[in-house]
């Protein structure tokens, strides 16, 4: 589960609405909702204690899942960038790439 569907399902798991965690945390409604849906990644690990500590739930789960979603998103941004440069192999060499 991605960060934002994450912080969604505890969000309402608590019955907060977004201004509400917005609120309690220091940010506004707009932010929570970028972080929710995915265009915005978690900014902070103090963020995410604020948030874990805001919705009362196990601390360390936001944190945790925040670094896995970074480093999916790194490694993601990898592969992507290495599918790109093998686009541009010799044309003697493609047929190895596409083998």
């Amino acid at each position: 589960m991605r960060f934002g569907e994450l912080l969604k399902t505890y969000r309402k798991a608590a019955r907060m609405t977004q201004r509400d965690l917005g609120k309690a945390i220091g940010v506004t409604k707009d932010h929570v909702c970028r972080v929710e849906n995915g265009s915005k990644p978690p900014s902070s690990r103090r963020l995410c204690e604020a948030i874990e500590k805001a919705l009362g739930i196990p601390s360390g789960n936001l944190v945790q899942a925040a670094r896995e979603q970074v480093a999916s998103d790194a490694a993601e941004a990898a592969l992507e960038a290495w599918e790109r440069s093998t686009d541009r192999l010799p044309k003697h060499l493609w047929w190895e790439k596409n083998s």
